[in-house]
């Protein structure tokens, strides 16, 4: 599963070049997110959708084109599960780190194949 994990990843930083529902594709709903000092429950498609038409509003005021993958670790937890620790970097148009942040992600594995059940900002 390792490698379906990587994969998994490098389409979700593709994602985030497009369009915010792009991204919401990759999450569960219901999921959770735990960001910034608080938690969100996203009951809904469209919630989830919501939340990140805000987030790439901020990131693009910020000059966010693109991200990288600096780290990875995976770690397997039953037939079904992963929890992943990524390490981004938040590009500009011309390359260069604008932010770096660390998120965890607990995947499970639908029908539809891998999604985002709750995800965890390692908060600076």
């Amino acid at each position: 599963m390792q490698e379906d994990v990587k994969q998994f990843f490098e389409a979700y930083r593709d994602a985030f070049s497009r369009e915010p529902r792009a991204v919401a594709e990759f999450y569960s709903a219901p999921c959770l997110i735990a960001r910034m000092g608080s938690v969100r429950l996203n009951a809904t498609r469209e919630d989830v959708e919501s939340l990140f038409a805000d987030i790439d509003a901020k990131y693009r005021s910020r000059g966010f084109t693109h991200a990288a993958i600096l780290a990875q670790d995976i770690q397997q937890l039953g037939a079904n599960s992963v929890l992943a620790t990524v390490h981004w970097a938040y590009m500009g148009a011309q390359d260069q780190t604008l932010w770096e942040a660390i998120f965890s992600y607990n995947l499970y594995k639908c029908e539809d194949g891998l999604k985002i059940l709750l995800l965890t900002l390692h908060d600076a």
